[in-house]
């Protein structure tokens, strides 16, 4: 399977060739990307799944980066699915769905400002 990125006035969408099928998906219904070696699978917020024969950094080039962050070497994950960061030796996001991802330590502090940039929450500290 392979897709191929436009935009279409303003919401980004992608064009998923099946051996049957074109689907038609925009990039919020995108919960988060997987590597799975020389290919990708996407996870959508209906339950489905799809796998791409593409890898995960040409997926990275293709989708839009304002809702998606590169977490963990394997995962994209989309911003407006993360439910929570945890912090500590196991650092990890969870998404709204329930999926638990690995966060590279380093990346935390962009997490963080793409975070705030798109979704502008309010931060209060203990």
């Amino acid at each position: 399977m392979n897709f191929t990125s436009f935009s279409q006035t303003e919401t980004r969408q992608l064009l998923l060739n099946t051996a049957n099928t074109v689907k038609l998906i925009n990039h919020n219904q995108i919960i988060f990307v997987e590597a799975d070696d020389n290919y990708s699978k996407l996870y959508l917020d209906d339950q489905s799944e799809f796998r791409l024969s593409k890898t995960l950094g040409l997926v990275e080039e293709e989708i839009n980066n304002e809702m998606f962050f590169r977490c963990h070497r394997t995962y994209l994950v989309n911003v407006f699915f993360i439910k929570e960061i945890s912090k500590g030796d196991d650092m990890s996001i969870t998404l709204k769905n329930g999926s638990k991802i690995p966060l590279a330590r380093r990346r935390l502090g962009n997490l963080r400002k793409l975070i705030t940039d798109q979704t502008k929450p309010v931060i209060y500290s203990k």
